[in-house]
């Protein structure tokens, strides 16, 4: 396939810049990750590549075992220039398919790039409270809280998906954590 020269790499990431200007533009980027090592080395190359991904180093991942190191920095790049941030959401490879060779596998993951996300102390403070009044309604009822047509309208936050993780303290000793992505 080759690679990309520097004067190619630069028209490479104005054409993605293009795109990447309007808002309604959605960019995937597909890479497979190591290929064809035991499931133990996969594991640690890839994590190598993700760490690589997460940290937004270009050149570590121009030492990654991928099928498209450049396709990579070029995110990285592009992800840089608009003020975005990676989020992981799952790795897997082949070996996890049930009757796989686990000795010859092929590393896949997914992550997210976006504009980072900021809350107000006034946001900060109210989806606090209902985070609290989540959890002791579950505590005290069984049920669940859905958030109002009035929520949603006065926290947008709300429909978006993200990561959350709980914390809950009881005279400043842990009592119990939950997270999910």
């Amino acid at each position: 396939a080759g690679t990309l020269d520097e004067a190619q790499a630069a028209a490479f990431d104005a054409a993605l810049d293009s795109f990447a200007a309007d808002r309604k533009t959605l960019l995937l980027f597909s890479v497979d990750l190591s290929h064809y090592y035991d499931d133990e080395t996969a594991r640690k190359l890839d994590n190598f590549t993700l760490d690589g991904l997460l940290s937004m180093d270009p050149a570590k991942l121009g030492m990654a075992r991928t099928d498209g190191n450049q396709v990579l920095q070029a995110m990285i790049r592009l992800a840089r220039r608009h003020g975005w941030q990676p989020t992981f959401l799952e790795y897997r490879n082949s070996g996890e398919v049930e009757g796989a060779d686990k000795n010859r596998v092929v590393g896949y993951a997914s992550m997210v790039f976006h504009p980072p996300l900021s809350l107000d102390d006034n946001h900060q403070d109210a989806l606090l409270k209902l985070a609290r009044l989540a959890v002791e309604t579950y505590v005290r009822t069984g049920r669940m809280i859905q958030p109002t047509a009035a929520m949603y309208k006065q926290h947008p936050v709300l429909r978006l998906r993200r990561g959350v993780f709980v914390t809950i303290n009881k005279d400043g000793q842990l009592r119990g954590c939950i997270g999910r992505t």
